[in-house]
């Protein structure tokens, strides 16, 4: 099985259920930026303790200029 590592990923909806072991688990071996409205400070503190770095972007009217312009993956679990 071939492991992904050193790679860019953007996660949205980082602090969900499905969302956060995933990209955890990704930080630990790659740089992973995790954007949501993080409306809950304690899931936005919870996904940086492990790791991902995280960007308040609100995907209605999103404003993408605190991640990076390009990135290798994007894992788009953010849910309404």
């Amino acid at each position: 099985m071939q492991t992904l590592e050193g790679r860019k990923i953007l996660v949205t909806g980082p602090a969900g259920q499905i969302a956060f072991p995933l990209a955890a688990r990704l930080a630990q071996d790659n740089e992973v930026f995790g954007v949501a409205r993080f409306g809950d400070a304690s899931t936005r503190e919870r996904c940086e303790a492990a790791g991902i770095r995280t960007a308040v972007v609100d995907l209605a009217d999103p404003d993408w200029s605190k991640v990076p312009e390009r990135v290798d993956y994007l894992l788009h679990l953010a849910a309404v």
